[in-house]
């Protein structure tokens, strides 16, 4: 999510395959996190990008998504739920490894210009799962 739009991706795995994806508001986010933390027994892993500002390109402009980041890393510790972050310049690797096609604008008939939020997520957790099963995490 950005300090723009009103949703942030998100992607739930379970067993090692995706169960859901989509994208939330930041208040059903932290739900959601909230009620990991209450019923963790183990098993549950939270994955983000580790996301860099760019200064020149952010104009000194607060963002939002580096909040989410902050709060989902803070309700990780509160909860003891183990969190990973990851670049994001594994997303080219990840699409590779799952032949990630970007969906089609059903009004141009051309793929999207932008990687929708909720397929980030997702492909952030299928490259997490696949580095964790090769021994790389």
């Amino acid at each position: 999510g950005s300090t723009t739009k009103a949703s942030i991706g998100m992607a739930l795995f379970e067993d090692g395959k995706l169960d859901t994806k989509g994208s939330v508001n930041r208040d059903k986010l932290f739900s959601l996190l909230k009620l990991a933390g209450e019923t963790y027994e183990g098993g549950t892993q939270v994955v983000v990008e580790n996301f860099v500002n760019n200064e020149k390109s952010r104009g000194g402009q607060t963002n939002g998504t580096s909040e989410v980041i902050g709060a989902v890393e803070f309700a990780c510790w509160l909860y003891g739920i183990p969190l990973h972050k990851q670049s994001p310049r594994i997303l080219a690797v990840a699409k590779i490894q799952n032949q990630y096609k970007l969906p089609i604008n059903p009004r141009t008939k051309q793929p999207v210009k932008h990687l929708p939020d909720e397929d980030s997520a997702m492909l952030h957790g299928l490259y997490f799962l696949k580095a964790k099963k090769l021994g790389k995490i």
